[in-house]
């Protein structure tokens, strides 16, 4: 089984809840294929993040998150290891967050999983002038749960993002 595939299947199982409500839509995106012959697959790049969607609850925002599970507790940002986040998805993440989109990265650490926001990655690195972040340095708010089956993705992208008072993802109001 593939590293982190019990924690991406969490993270659907989670976000599927999540849809039923009307609250987040959030879709796992396998990279693309080729089938050269009758059998032969090749895996071509991933020209997204692991898991793309729409925060329906805050009016539609778009959201790209990459999710990363690590034995320690400690995360490469820019690296070449595929345990760390690659220059080519902290691109993408800077560029969706350009673009107004939710852009995070959902890191599965021994200790506790947790929601990173391109912005507090590029603050740690900016302040610790290095190409990693320390869960110890964390801020709190990015906090998400203990363990996999505890995952709290939308409480920790509420008190991130918020909502709009009185919002409502399912509410159309039409002016005659």
């Amino acid at each position: 089984m593939k590293r982190g595939a019990e924690f991406e299947k969490e993270v659907i199982r989670r976000a599927a809840l999540y849809e039923k409500e009307r609250l987040l839509v959030l879709r796992k995106v396998d990279p693309p294929t080729r089938i050269i012959g009758k059998a032969k697959i090749i895996y071509l790049p991933n020209p997204f993040l692991d898991f793309v969607g729409s925060y329906t609850e805050a009016g539609g925002r778009a959201i790209f998150i990459e999710a990363k599970q690590t034995d320690g507790d400690k995360l490469g940002i820019g690296s070449s290891n595929s345990s760390g986040v690659t220059v080519k998805q902290l691109h993408a993440l800077r560029v969706w967050s350009a673009s107004g989109a939710i852009a995070a990265v959902l890191w599965k650490t021994p200790n506790a999983i947790w929601f990173v926001p391109i912005e507090a990655i590029e603050s740690m690195m900016y302040k610790t002038q290095t190409k990693r972040i320390a869960e110890a340095d964390l801020p709190k708010f990015c906090f998400c749960g203990n363990t996999v089956k505890s995952i709290k993705l939308l409480s920790t992208m509420r008190r991130i993002y918020g909502v709009p008072a009185k919002a409502s993802a399912h509410t159309v109001r039409c002016r005659a």
